[in-house]
């Protein structure tokens, strides 16, 4: 993207410029879909469900570890 920037302003190439802009309308569409993604697992509990299970199974696997014995 940089590239076609670069040659935008040093060359005037309207296809580079028209090309970045639709890069940035995905990009703007792709944070709205995260944003609401990861906003409704927020409201309905589903990220801190997950948050404790992998909490859990860190807190196992160290366990596990520390209960080996060292030769």
């Amino acid at each position: 993207m940089l590239l076609n920037r670069r040659l935008t302003i040093t060359r005037g190439c309207q296809f580079h410029a028209q090309e970045d802009a639709g890069a940035n309308q995905r990009e703007a569409r792709l944070a709205a879909f995260l944003l609401d993604y990861f906003g409704l697992r927020r409201v309905d509990g589903t990220d801190q469900v997950i948050h404790d299970l992998l909490r859990w199974q860190v807190r196992e696997g160290r366990s596990r570890r520390e209960d080996r014995p060292r030769s």
